[in-house]
């Protein structure tokens, strides 16, 4: 029940589920997707979220999509600043941080102002331990001195300095934390930075590692001491030192025709804690925004349908954070979106014999009269079933008919949630199919 869907696969070589969306698998079984619950309507799109603790209490930065940046403290929305493009989000202490096309700070009051000594090349920055790394244009990392953040100027009396990155194919589009280290990535390299010590600060370490990259600054996910990423040749895991493909087969080439490779600068990641899974948000080529899940417990993956522009994980708040639409809002309770799952065709260990299917029973929990349920009879793998039942799901079935192939399709509109656990299916085997 928990073994995921694999639409790029012949329906014959998927372990179970075939097809779905918005639907997650844990506990032992399926369920619906995880949902907004908005706590901040502000009639606008929000793009970019970050959060910090500041003063003894929780406080979250959103970006809305006309890049005015904005601070909330749990009451009325307060100004920042304003960008001209998407920006990074790197709170310090009670400080906020914000890259975009040049490096800025608002530091807890007033306006949001230049960080002198930083040009206008600086595209992301990631806080690493006490300090922050720069990318200026994606061929240099910056760091400025240890006890001013906003000190970028080098010299004897200060740690501030640079690295020059090279052999990369690209310029470095992300940096996420590795282990003990940063994993820097271009759109076919990793290369991992440490603290080297006084004079050098910052500098590679190990072999570079080519063969995974990035498409944007982030669609990368840091989870434990691991990235998770996502690029042109699909879906990775890294440690740093060495790398695997997690898409083969459930979604190898899935994306290619489906994810609108002009606006791949949109991809984003985040680590979805509570259903123990990495999730990444693509802009489709049908103008809506669509997911693909990774379960990394257990290798699953699921795929969403979701209005989600922006997610940061659950940290400082109890829940993660997400920017819909409208808004900001907490990642908790269920999806309000229509959703589906559908098994492969089932043949009970073999696709000679004919089976007679007597008894159809279902455990777990589900709204009475709202979540659906299909059963589908068919003779041939390709051949469409005929959906012998159609209405709401319930717990016993009679089937009494003889076929060789056995569907099944659960689905929900916007409100209802269901949570399937177990199925049990009775009957016996009847003749050989050649005969």
């Amino acid at each position: 029940m928990e073994a995921g869907i694999a639409p790029a696969r012949h329906p014959e070589s998927v372990p179970f589920w075939f097809d779905g969306e918005n639907v997650a698998f844990r506990n032992l079984g399926v369920e619906k997707a995880i949902g907004a619950d908005h706590i901040l309507t502000i009639g606008k799109k929000v793009i970019r979220i970050a959060q910090a603790f500041v003063s003894g209490s929780p406080r979250a930065y959103y970006q809305t999509d006309d890049f005015a940046i904005f601070g909330w403290d749990g009451g009325f929305p307060y100004f920042i600043g304003q960008t001209a493009t998407r920006a990074d989000l790197i709170p310090y202490g009670s400080w906020l941080f914000v890259a975009s096309n040049g490096l800025n700070v608002w530091k807890n009051e007033g306006s949001m102002s230049h960080v002198p000594g930083t040009g206008t090349d600086i595209d992301f920055v990631l806080r690493f331990k006490h300090t922050l790394l720069l990318s200026g244009n994606g061929t240099t990392v910056h760091w400025p001195d240890l006890r001013d953040p906003t000190n970028f100027t080098t010299g004897r009396q200060s740690t501030a300095g640079r690295l020059n990155l090279r052999d990369m194919g690209s310029n470095a589009l992300c940096a996420r934390p590795c282990g003990d280290g940063v994993a820097l990535y271009s759109l076919d390299a990793m290369r991992v930075i440490k603290y080297a010590g006084a004079g050098v600060w910052f500098g590679e370490s190990g072999e570079p590692v080519n063969g995974i990259g990035a498409i944007s600054d982030r669609s990368v996910v840091e989870a434990g001491f691991k990235n998770y990423g996502l690029n042109r040749n699909g879906f990775f895991i890294t440690d740093g030192v060495s790398f695997q493909y997690i898409d083969t087969p459930a979604f190898h080439g899935y994306l290619e025709s489906r994810l609108d490779w002009g606006k791949m600068s949109q991809v984003f990641g985040w680590h979805n804690e509570k259903f123990q899974e990495i999730m990444w948000i693509y802009p489709g080529v049908d103008g809506e925004q669509h997911g693909i899940a990774f379960k990394y417990t257990n290798g699953s993956f699921t795929r969403y349908r979701l209005p989600i522009y922006a997610a940061e994980p659950r940290d400082v708040f109890g829940f993660p954070l997400i920017g819909t639409i409208g808004g900001l809002a907490f990642a908790r309770g269920t999806a309000n979106a229509k959703c589906f799952i559908r098994t492969k065709p089932l043949d009970a260990g073999n696709s000679l014999r004919y089976k007679y299917f007597d008894n159809f029973r279902l455990v777990g929990k589900f709204s009475n009269g709202t979540t659906t349920m299909r059963l589908g009879l068919h003779n041939t793998l390709n051949g469409s079933p005929t959906w012998v039942y159609e209405g709401p799901a319930q717990s016993s079935t009679f089937l009494m008919r003889e076929a060789v192939f056995l569907t099944i399709e659960f689905a929900t509109e916007e409100e209802p949630n269901f949570e399937i656990s177990q199925i049990l299916v009775t009957g016996n085997i009847a003749g050989d199919i050649f005969q």
